[in-house]
């Protein structure tokens, strides 16, 4: 039974180079397993965190494609004697179908256009200075007049003989006790 596969290819800088090169190399290996290429993209160049066959750089290439689960050992095999492909990993896909894989393959093909919406800002941005930026984002998140106003600390502050009945109060020895039991204290 064919299922769906995705397979990301670490491929050689300098294969990589010549991308109709890569893209065969990468067809042939599928082919050998009896399998059927649906997509194939070019990723990105990137410094690897360790060495691998002598190489410090090395280039991802998405694919995805149908075979048999049985072949799958024959793709790992041959990139394991390819001197241009350093490695891979396949993940079974059961949740993409064929359809959804060829708009993955259109979209890589559409060009990249940036929304209407967003070239304006980016082109305001570039032609102030960033301190100009800054005093009107201050501007604008000044505190609107609406808002009550806060209670002045000082105010609020109970003196003792301010306080209310039964609630305690902190005595010089730093210990609590109520508003009654100072006024016994003092008759006693």
């Amino acid at each position: 039974m064919e299922r769906i596969y995705e397979g990301m290819f670490l491929i050689d800088v300098g294969l990589a180079n010549d991308w109709s090169r890569a893209e065969a190399v990468i067809q042939r290996i599928i082919d050998r397993a009896e399998a059927q290429l649906l997509f194939c993209q070019k990723w990105d160049e990137r410094r690897l965190a360790y060495e691998i066959a002598g190489r410090r750089r090395g280039v991802y290439v998405l694919t995805y494609f149908k075979a048999p689960a049985e072949n799958i050992g024959t793709i790992e095999r041959d990139v394991q004697l390819s001197e241009n492909i350093l490695r891979v990993l396949v993940l079974q896909k059961n949740q993409l179908t064929e359809a959804e894989i060829s708009q993955m393959g259109e979209e890589a093909k559409a060009p990249v256009e940036q929304p209407a919406s967003v070239a304006p800002a980016v082109q305001a941005q570039d032609s102030k200075p960033a301190t100009a930026e800054v005093s009107e984002v201050v501007k604008q998140d000044a505190l609107p007049e609406d808002l009550p106003d806060l209670p002045d600390p000082q105010l609020t502050e109970q003196l003792p003989d301010q306080a209310a009945a039964g609630e305690p109060q902190a005595t010089e020895d730093g210990t609590q006790q109520s508003q009654q039991d100072a006024a016994e204290e003092l008759q006693d």
